[in-house]
């Protein structure tokens, strides 16, 4: 038997003093005057024997008081049967993401299960040891170690993250050193996400030294609806043009969902509504058709009404209005179809220049620059055109009649060649699996006349082929140059080379090629895990520092200017999820929407079972699954073989002073 505190054994001392008290009765005796005293003599020894028997029996049980409270103020307790619980670092790790609101048996949650099981652990273990608590939010805090009760101190302030982690990540944080003489205890305490724990075993069998315990938090068996993709039916959005918001939600959870309630919100208002039915690990996709005036900006919310996991019921999403598209034509001739083609004043800004008047200060800022007809590539286009594909630019290259492949090949650095010989051929019906088609065409199944063309030129084979010849040459390419993309042409326009800009395929094409230009972000939302954000936006000040404001107050992330676009830095741990508004010089320039990690969602977890088929050759690694806190610190005691005996000293206490009343009152 120990004692955990053995200072409190110089109370013993305090046994003299009933011993001294009854040696010496300190009580003066007093004179009975008796007119007989014949039958004195045998009564006075009668009664002395009796009451010597009952001065040490109340002795005795003073004694034994006195002795059993020292002890209880010692606490003692038997030792362990092996080494657990003698260790001087214990290592905690708290999964506080948002998957552990999740509920356990009854209405506890698994983040408050976790809280009650590490103040049951740092209960086990002698006063003098020393612990870290490790959390997704890798604070600094968890750097130094802590007494027990700091760190029961410091579990009280716990509040979920919305960053996950895998189990490498968390290892890693702790840094458990491996190379110590003495071992430490590692407690991982988790739901064990199948989305996010990454992998268990190959991060624990690296460490054969320290004793691992992992302890999987059983959650209930529930349903969990999501928003996991969220994009419109076309990719920008006029209020002169029907749209339709596409939704996907999930069911992450381990149950069906039967009449979930889905809202669509718009600023604040209600713009529609439905109910899903999903089987557990299934999908649906929704529509809303997005029809009326919208204004510039709009902040928008998917609601969905799904219990007990309700972290994730809203989503969070900004709907623009798009801007029109900048674009560019150098030509030689300006009566050209291009310009009837991007007329539309509501989808497009159409600028024309001749090719030696080119304003390089004004075309630079085009989404799309068109070459249409040009012979060759001078002195002051070559330059610019490679400049514009650093920039992100596309480019579109229609030929004339007679190219310059030299002029060519230099500026677009890859081989062309002139046709010795044209001759007019048809083009192949296009490929509707493309991406470049998708929303295009309602159906393009059925046979229809395809353009016919002469090629005046050809080039090595790169890119992706959007549009062939019926003999498997190309005439419409994308190709790849720099940050931007590079859309050739095999023929010009006019009708005596093609039909194509007469053809039903001619505008739907050039649109699309247009639409695929616009660097406007038309990213609806973000997660809150992305780390890095990029904006386009109107207009760029380098020297300004741009700021987030939301409900929770402004934040000035990390930021850079590449390429005309904002790059903005997250901090996980400063952001919560929500509208944010851009500010540059409390201007609002831009807003954005964060969301939870998709993830965490998914709350299915690894069960203890697997967990032990994992790590069953590690002799290290321990998996006990939790039902309580108060179970687990059973099981522990009783694997140990330890015990607190403090609590059966005081009981003793009691009945001894019980017994000396008793003795004291009756015998």
């Amino acid at each position: 038997m120990n004692f955990l505190y053995p200072t409190f054994l110089w109370g013993l001392t305090a046994l003299a003093i009933p011993v001294i008290i009854h040696l010496f009765n300190f009580r003066r005796p007093k004179k009975v005057f008796f007119s007989n005293v014949r039958f004195l003599e045998a009564v006075n020894k009668k009664s002395s024997s009796k009451i010597r028997l009952k001065h040490l029996l109340a002795l005795a049980a003073r004694l034994l008081a006195i002795l059993f409270l020292v002890l209880a103020f010692a606490q003692p307790y038997l030792p362990e049967k092996s080494a657990g619980l003698k260790t001087q670092m214990v290592y905690f790790y708290l999964d506080n993401s948002q998957s552990m609101s999740a509920p356990v048996l009854g209405n506890t949650t698994a983040f408050d299960e976790a809280y009650n099981l590490i103040n049951a652990i740092v209960d086990l273990y002698p006063r003098e040891t020393q612990y870290k608590l490790i959390t997704n939010d890798f604070s600094a805090s968890g750097n130094s170690p802590v007494t027990s009760d700091e760190i029961k101190e410091f579990s009280t302030e716990l509040t979920y993250s919305d960053k996950s982690r895998t189990i490498s990540e968390v290892i890693s944080r702790m840094e458990v050193d491996q190379f110590v003489i003495d071992r430490s205890d590692v407690f991982l305490i988790s739901d064990y996400q199948k989305s996010t724990s990454g992998e268990v075993r190959q991060t624990l069998v690296l460490d054969s030294v320290n004793s691992y315990n992992l302890l999987p938090i059983g959650t209930a068996a529930v349903p969990n609806l999501y928003v996991d993709t969220l994009f419109l039916e076309k990719p920008f959005l006029f209020n002169s043009e029907d749209n339709r918001l596409i939704v996907r939600i999930l069911n992450g959870g381990d149950e069906d969902a039967f009449d979930a309630l889905v809202k669509l919100f718009i600023e604040d208002n209600q713009f529609a509504t439905t109910t899903v039915d999903i089987v557990k690990g299934g999908s649906v996709e929704l529509s809303f058709d997005l029809t009326g005036d919208f204004s510039p900006v709009n902040k928008c919310s998917i609601s969905i009404e799904d219990y007990p996991v309700v972290f994730d019921n809203e989503y969070y999403f900004v709907l623009k209005l798009a801007n029109r598209v900048n674009i560019v034509e150098v030509g030689d001739d300006e009566a050209t179809s291009l310009g009837a083609v991007f007329a539309n004043d509501q989808l497009f800004r159409y600028r024309y220049y001749d090719v030696g008047n080119v304003d390089y200060s004004s075309a630079v800022e085009a989404q799309l620059v068109i070459f249409n007809g040009l012979d060759q590539f001078n002195s002051a286009l070559q330059p610019f055109t490679q400049s514009l594909f650093r920039s992100g630019t596309s480019v579109l290259i229609v030929p004339s009649e007679r190219i310059d492949s030299i002029s060519y090949s230099t500026t677009l650095q890859m081989p062309f060649g002139m046709k010795r010989a044209p001759v007019r051929v048809s083009l192949a019906p296009v490929n509707s699996d493309n991406p470049f088609f998708e929303n295009i065409f309602d159906d393009i199944s059925g046979r229809y006349e395809t353009p016919t063309a002469t090629a005046v030129f050809d080039w090595t084979n790169r890119g992706s082929n959007l549009i062939s010849f019926i003999n498997g040459q190309p005439f419409l390419t994308r190709v790849s140059k720099g940050m931007g993309q590079c859309y050739l042409m095999s023929s010009p326009l006019e009708t005596e080379f093609s039909d194509f800009s007469r053809h039903a395929l001619f505008v739907p094409v050039m649109y699309k090629i247009a639409l695929n230009s616009a660097r406007e972000n038309n990213q609806l939302s973000f997660s809150i895990n992305d780390g890095l954000i990029s904006l386009e936006l109107d207009s760029l000040v380098y020297e300004t520092v741009y700021q987030l404001r939301g409900s929770l107050g402004t934040l000035v992330p990390n930021q850079r200017i590449v390429n005309n676009k904002l790059i903005m830095e997250l901090q996980t741990d400063e952001s919560a999820v929500g509208f944010y508004d851009v500010l540059q010089n409390e201007k609002k320039v831009a807003s954005i929407a964060l969301n939870h990690n998709k993830s965490e969602s998914q709350i299915s977890n690894i069960r203890a079972q697997e967990l032990q088929e994992m790590v069953s050759d590690l002799s290290n690694v321990d998996v006990s699954e939790i039902v309580s806190s108060e179970s687990y610190t059973n099981e522990i005691r009783a694997a140990y073989g330890g015990a607190n005996l403090w609590k059966y000293a005081l009981i003793l206490c009691l009945i001894f002073l019980l017994a000396e009343v008793l003795i004291l009152r009756f015998l």
